[in-house]
């Protein structure tokens, strides 16, 4: 009878010994659910904002490339992060958690640019989050690339190795428009060059013409409703031409040596001054015009104008009148479109011009999702330079890349941006390249998704990436 009491004492005690232990195992091999959606979009809210201001109270210091790289590493090592650098591109390391070994690593890429430091914190700011938030998550790599100009100099740094068999990669790039693609652009960038020499001034009045306060930006789909101050001077010019307006171009400078929409340009011609009266007048009306159409694009641009003193020496009219008939024939805006689907297929923008002291450069680029469209454009372009007596000369060529349809990646981020946001997204092709090209040279192996991040979608887009992450041992 004892020895039966005992037993069933024995049994009790199991039982409630295991009774204990039950629901701890329970949880250690539960899939981690992570906090609630709610709790988790004000972390993610909270956090992303924070990063944010810190990256702006930065801005003023990342003068340079070597700066912002800087700040990202001590960025890393005040965090505890494992951080390296690689021949100029940031690395950093996180292992998974013991729910998640099993699952393949993610890797991020990330771009950032000196020329470009708005879009650059609009992805930084995800990878960033991602790395210093993946306790319970599996293992991420996060690259952090530089670039100058959208110019994509340093994604050929990319090596084989951080992109093992299987890894699903995130190509992050930042501007205004956002997309999740599994398709981007290929582009070519142009210099067109003449050196025409100076005379002196026939004309007596000079004026100085200033476009400043545009919002640079990486060349997309917005590009319809982009003010280009390049083009918008040259039609001021065009109209004077038109208009029996004598001038003469001393100065005609605007835009960098890059890739992205210029931010800002300066005119200084000679005008006749028995003109001047109907040349400030159409000049007023063209700001008039211009103050109404930049409230629809950016509202910080400013369009003046003052009397400077007269130059020693100018280009010709002759000289002048063809600087202006070219820059006017030079492709620009969209080049293509597919009515039946809307899809932006090319686009193309002059992006810079240095036309002084008897010399004139002037740079221009294309983007385009089909190759066979972007030779088109180089010829074309090319094309144009014989025929006004320019030299013309391709600087650059970026690939054009597209995912496997089949990797179902991109379905897993629509899931994941669905459950986290209650929203549909809808996977859109990017007529912008994207170092997604870059990758996909180095490995077959691997699934890739770009993603363009705007400062609207910063904090979607980041849960989105960790709505993903968490989520990813459920469907291996």
């Amino acid at each position: 009878m004892k020895r039966k009491y005992r037993m069933t004492a024995v049994i009790t005690a199991l039982l409630l010994i295991i009774s204990v232990l039950l629901p701890s195992c329970t949880a250690e091999k539960k899939q981690p659910e992570g906090i609630s959606r709610k709790a988790l979009a004000e972390k993610i809210d909270n956090k992303t904002q924070a990063y944010m201001t810190d990256l702006m109270d930065s801005q003023s210091s990342f003068t340079n490339n070597r700066k912002i790289a800087r700040y990202l590493m001590n960025w890393a090592g005040s965090k505890g992060i494992r951080v390296k650098e690689d021949d100029g591109i940031v690395v950093m390391n996180v292992d998974g958690s013991e729910n998640y070994k099993n699952v393949p690593p993610t890797v991020i890429v990330c771009s950032y640019d000196e020329h470009y430091l708005e879009g650059s914190f609009s992805q930084l700011v995800p990878a960033l989050y991602a790395v210093k938030n993946n306790e319970d998550t599996g293992r991420l790599t996060a690259l952090f690339v530089p670039e100058s100009g959208n110019d994509f100099s340093s994604s050929d740094k990319l090596k084989k190795r951080y992109f093992k068999k299987g890894s699903r990669v995130i190509c992050l790039s930042g501007n205004e428009s956002a997309v999740v693609s599994e398709m981007t652009g290929g582009a070519s960038r142009y210099e067109f060059t003449r050196s025409p020499g100076t005379v002196r001034p026939k004309n007596n009045n000079a004026y100085k013409i200033t476009i400043r306060g545009i919002k640079s930006s990486h060349i997309d789909n917005k590009i319809n409703s982009k003010i280009n101050p390049i083009i918008e001077l040259n039609t001021l010019l065009a109209n004077l031409k038109k208009s029996n307006i004598d001038f003469e171009i001393v100065s005609f400078r605007g835009g960098k040596k890059d890739m992205l929409y210029p931010g800002s340009c300066s005119l200084v011609i000679t005008v006749d001054e028995d003109r001047e009266a109907a040349f400030t007048s159409r000049l007023q009306r063209r700001i008039e015009s211009f103050d109404i159409r930049k409230k629809a694009a950016d509202e910080g641009a400013e369009y003046t104008y003052r009397k400077v003193r007269r130059p020693s020496r100018c280009f010709s009219q002759k000289d002048s009148s063809s600087l202006v008939g070219f820059v006017y024939t030079l492709l620009e805006d969209e080049y293509r479109r597919d009515d039946e689907t809307d899809t932006l297929l090319a686009v193309c923008d002059v992006s810079y011009i240095r036309a002084s002291g008897g010399r004139i450069r002037i740079g221009s680029a294309a983007c385009s999702l089909d190759d066979e469209t972007l030779s088109e454009i180089d010829e074309a372009e090319e094309t144009l330079c014989g025929l006004s007596g320019f030299g013309y000369k391709k600087t650059a060529s970026i690939p054009s890349w597209s995912a496997d349809p089949e990797n179902g990646f991109s379905d897993q981020i629509k899931k994941a941006y669905d459950s986290y946001t209650g929203k549909s997204l809808k996977i859109k092709s990017s007529v912008s390249p994207s170092n997604a090209s870059y990758v996909s040279k180095l490995t077959d192996k691997c699934d890739i998704l770009s993603v363009t991040v705007s400062p609207s979608t910063m904090t979607d887009l980041t849960g989105t990436i960790m709505q993903f992450l968490i989520d990813s041992n459920k469907t291996e």
